[in-house]
């Protein structure tokens, strides 16, 4: 007759269960998750020549090429349109 020591499953069933089933729901976590898309839009606004005229603004792009256009450039992870409505509207302005 042997000896052998015996394993989880025939001294406690119910606790072995309980282990595999913690390993299989750190399992099912751990698994690499596919990345969400992202739902941007990328915008330009072309601004007034008059914008020129703003102190402000010419601190703040001080290395503006005289002869290029004047424009606003965002991203919003809304639909432009609805982007620009708010803006008017003075939401999130």
């Amino acid at each position: 007759m042997s000896t052998a020591p015996a394993t989880l499953v025939e001294k406690a069933p119910c606790v072995a269960k309980k282990i595999a089933k913690k390993t299989a729901k750190n399992a099912a976590v751990k698994a690499p998750r596919t990345p969400k898309s992202h739902h941007y839009h990328v915008y330009v606004i072309e601004l007034d020549d008059r914008v020129w005229n703003s102190g402000k603004f010419r601190r703040c792009n001080p290395e503006h090429h005289m002869g290029k256009p004047f424009v606003y450039v965002g991203m919003t992870g809304l639909d432009p349109d609805t982007r620009f409505d708010k803006h008017k509207a003075g939401i999130q302005a």
